[in-house]
């Protein structure tokens, strides 16, 4: 498999029908993997610089009807598409309602409620709140209250996870219920142990906003990659990082040259 090839994969096209009108949509079957830079966040979002999120969930651009991707009958096709049916905030709040009110299995729920904590804290991650106008802070207070619920929700469907238990209790403000899920949190792993820090330090402090755990690549002292996959009702977010180019272009030929060595 060839660099050349393996890039061109990313943007097979994959066509999907809605299951209620028929309106067929095509959107990308591949991610690439092939990153300069990956960002971690405290809510499990991964920010890769030149890899994309296929939303599992897809609106119908005809009827409006919303579906899981995975679900529905696909055909390939070998042209190229780059389209990902990323939905925004006030999206997902619709298909929340209208998936509530349908049979959804444990999965479904749980992916649909971290697309839900992904979504907002994408939308308002660069906000200040202390800068808002009144309507503003309406918005904002019932959008956090969508997001607080399907967090507390999520926090009962994933009982097995308690280190992302007592973040999601941190986001939601419940920090008296994140301090005692880290105090009987117990584990062996270095990225555990590290992270039970990080989330303890917030919570001590009532921070609730979600944080970058880390960054992994070679540009990691200018910042990390915005979180602009939704865009913010309230005001645009505009980047205050800024990658230098010459490093970018540094770790792209290191990534090339390992393609050649490994993949040709």
């Amino acid at each position: 498999l060839s660099p050349s090839s393996a890039a061109s994969d990313v943007y097979k096209r994959q066509i999907i029908s809605c299951p209620r009108c028929g309106q067929q949509v095509d959107i990308m079957s591949l991610r690439s993997y092939n990153t300069v830079s990956i960002d971690y966040y405290s809510d499990h979002q991964i920010v890769e610089e030149n890899s994309t999120h296929v939303s599992p969930i897809q609106k119908c651009p005809k009827c409006g009807y919303y579906y899981w991707t995975y679900k529905q009958p696909y055909k390939k096709s070998n042209f190229y598409n780059q389209q990902l049916g990323t939905l925004s905030f006030t999206d997902l709040k619709e298909a929340s309602i209208q998936f509530m009110s349908e049979s959804m299995d444990k999965s479904d729920e749980e992916t649909l409620c971290l697309e839900i904590i992904h979504a907002f804290n994408d939308t308002y991650f660069l906000l200040d709140e202390n800068s808002m106008t009144v309507e503003q802070a309406r918005i904002y207070k019932d959008d956090y209250e969508v997001f607080r619920k399907h967090a507390l929700r999520l926090i009962d469907l994933m009982s097995e996870d308690k280190l992302f238990q007592a973040e999601l209790y941190r986001e939601c403000q419940c920090f008296s219920e994140c301090i005692s899920t880290l105090e009987h949190f117990q584990s062996d792993k270095e990225q555990d142990i590290h992270l039970k820090k990080l989330i303890m330090n917030k919570a001590e402090k009532q921070d609730a906003k979600v944080f970058l755990v880390f960054s992994r690549g070679y540009t990691v002292k200018n910042g990390p990659w915005p979180r602009t996959r939704h865009i913010s009702p309230i005001q645009p977010i505009q980047s205050k990082w800024k990658r230098n180019p010459l490093d970018v272009f540094i770790a792209k030929l290191w990534n090339k040259f390992v393609d050649e060595l490994f993949y040709e």
